[in-house]
């Protein structure tokens, strides 16, 4: 890869991190009350929905949607760098370095798949814990 190449790549995967973060702001209202010391408090319980509300707006569905998109998405990137292990492989025509490469590129895949769902199913279970532990009967 050239120099030229990598600093591209290098600015646009920066461009997403920096996109993908301002996404995910939330404005603080912080606001304080003179004889109410605790008034602000009580108003962020209300805003994120501790308490009550619906499934939608309550925190921890939130963060487990967006750990299960972060996770999605890990997981096609993963098939694809399995895919691509299997092009190379296939298109390696004898060289044993080709061979090599994709074979070892093929467990790297493998491991990652699995980690990621090894991921996936305790950020479901802890998710789930929080909101069973959290719902107001």
């Amino acid at each position: 890869m050239t120099q030229t190449k990598s600093f591209m790549v290098g600015i646009a995967a920066s461009l997403m991190l920096v996109v993908g973060a301002l996404a995910l702001t939330v404005p603080a209202y912080a606001v304080f009350e003179a004889g109410n010391p605790t008034g602000a408090l009580d108003e962020a319980i209300d805003d994120t929905e501790f308490d009550t509300g619906d499934a939608d707006t309550q925190v921890f569905n939130i963060i487990g949607r967006i750990i299960n998109i972060v996770l999605g998405l890990l997981g096609i990137v993963f098939f694809i760098y399995v895919v691509w292990a299997g092009f190379i492989w296939m298109t390696a025509t004898g060289d044993a370095t080709k061979v090599t490469k994709a074979t070892q590129m093929l467990i790297q895949g493998t491991i990652g798949l699995v980690i990621i769902l090894a991921a996936y199913a305790i950020s479901n279970f802890a998710v789930s814990q929080l909101l069973s532990t959290t719902q107001v009967a």
